[in-house]
């Protein structure tokens, strides 16, 4: 059994959540949902790993890419990158990880940040919610993020 991994775009409609999760004074710039086209630029120029896209994706269909280590893929770190209803090409969409390796998820989403705005993770397993911006090292915001062991 994996965890899955919620993505929710920072807004002010969030903000009663953020201070309900120990986030009171973040300050707020409307952020967006990824589209497919981002997360396609992001995972395909991600340095160390490559890419498979499900295409030719559908509008209104589940549309999921696969992320893995590229000198490793048996045993080196890897995600499932997923949209529920694909949007179209430059459409904003919902984004989930389905499994995988939370340092390589934060990797993406910092770089997806970049595009989009600020971004909230959400491990199903519990524990506190990561804010991500582009600005943040990945490496020291997974090495501080206080996610509950899903094998727990």
């Amino acid at each position: 059994m994996g965890v899955l991994y919620s993505v929710l775009p920072l807004t002010h409609e969030l903000r009663p959540a953020m201070r309900d999760w120990g986030f009171p004074d973040v300050p707020f710039a409307e952020a967006r949902n990824p589209t497919p086209a981002e997360i396609r630029g992001v995972l395909s120029n991600l340095p160390g790993y490559r890419a498979f896209f499900n295409d030719p994706p559908t509008i209104g269909t589940g549309w999921q890419a696969e992320v893995e280590d590229a000198s490793d893929a048996e045993s080196g770190a890897w995600t499932l990158v997923n949209m529920s209803e694909y949007p179209g090409e430059d459409v904003p969409g919902e984004v989930w990880f389905e499994k995988g390796w939370p340092d390589l998820i934060v990797q993406i989403l910092v770089r997806l940040a970049a595009r989009t705005g600020p971004l909230v993770l959400v491990a199903d397993c519990g524990g506190s919610p990561l804010l991500i911006r582009a600005t943040d090292d990945p490496a020291e915001l997974f090495r501080t993020w206080q996610m509950d062991d899903p094998a727990d």
